[in-house]
Parts: C-alpha cells; sequence; structure tokens
C-alpha cells in the first residue's frame, strides 16, 4: 500500500462524522449534477420534436431534380426518407392582393408520410386527382368565398 492509502485510511476512520458527511455530500453532488444532466437533455429534445412539429422532419431540398436524380436519392443509403413535391404550374386567381395573383400548384406523392407538417384548418387530405388544399391566406384574400367540397 502507498503512503496515500494509509493516510486515507487513518483519516477516515479516525473522523467518521466528517467521513459520513462526505459520503452523503458526494451522492448528493453526483445526484445534482444527473438532475442537471437529464434536465438539459430533456430541454434538448423537447426543442428538436418542436421544431419537428412545427417545420418538419426533413434536412435538405433539392430542387429541379430530374428522374435521375430522384433515383439516386432512393438509392443512396446516407438518405433515410425523402418526398417529391412536384410543381405543376402557377394558376391567375382573382383576389383582393393585386400584388398577388398567381396561385403556385404543388403535387405532393404520399400525404400519410410527408416529411413537413400540413395542419388543417378543416375538412380533409385530397383522396382523388382533382381535390386540392387551399391555404388559409389565399382563402382569406380570395374575391370569392371558398367552402370545403367546393369544385
Amino acid at each position: 500500500m502507498s503512503i496515500f492509502t494509509k493516510l486515507t485510511q487513518r483519516y477516515l476512520s479516525k473522523n467518521k462524522t466528517r467521513t459520513i458527511v462526505t459520503l452523503i455530500g458526494i451522492i448528493v453532488s453526483m445526484a445534482l449534477f444527473t438532475a442537471v444532466i437529464e434536465g438539459a437533455y430533456s430541454g434538448y429534445q423537447f426543442l428538436k420534436n418542436r421544431e419537428i412539429a412545427v417545420t418538419g422532419q426533413w434536412q435538405v431540398i433539392m430542387n429541379d431534380v430530374n428522374q435521375e436524380g430522384l433515383e439516386e436519392a432512393k438509392t443512396n443509403k446516407q438518405i433515410d426518407q425523402y418526398e417529391n413535391i412536384y410543381t405543376l404550374g402557377w394558376a391567375k386567381v382573382d383576389n383582393e392582393n393585386d400584388g398577388k395573383p398567381y396561385l403556385l400548384v404543388q403535387s405532393l406523392g404520399d400525404m400519410e408520410h410527408a416529411l413537413f407538417p400540413i395542419n388543417l384548418v378543416s375538412g380533409r387530405m385530397p383522396e382523388k386527382e382533382d381535390e386540392i388544399l387551399l391555404p388559409e391566406n389565399f382563402i382569406a384574400n380570395a374575391k370569392e368565398k371558398y367552402q370545403v367540397g367546393d369544385t
């Protein structure tokens, strides 16, 4: 045994009260340290889950990808999930906002597993090819009043 081990054992056996208080202090400090680490991790998880709920679970957007690029994304092992959004074009609409007379028309492949949030105010998701979703700001600025189920 080294001199430090012998000295420590002698000190601990002579001062039992101080030894017990020291051990309790170590236990309490480790419990507090664990609580702080768990609290920080819990806060991180909350912020991550909140961001996914608000903006979606995507990390990269690639615009104007051709069929070859889509096939490469499907076979790439580093890409867990992907979503295709097709821009079909622009539609001229009559609305109260003269600065924005067009509506961007897009198509989304799989509505059930979308990587970004779609929050419905009313109605349901489109089930047929001739059904669309309209954004709230479009409905608010439209000269016509649109209702769920309009054709």
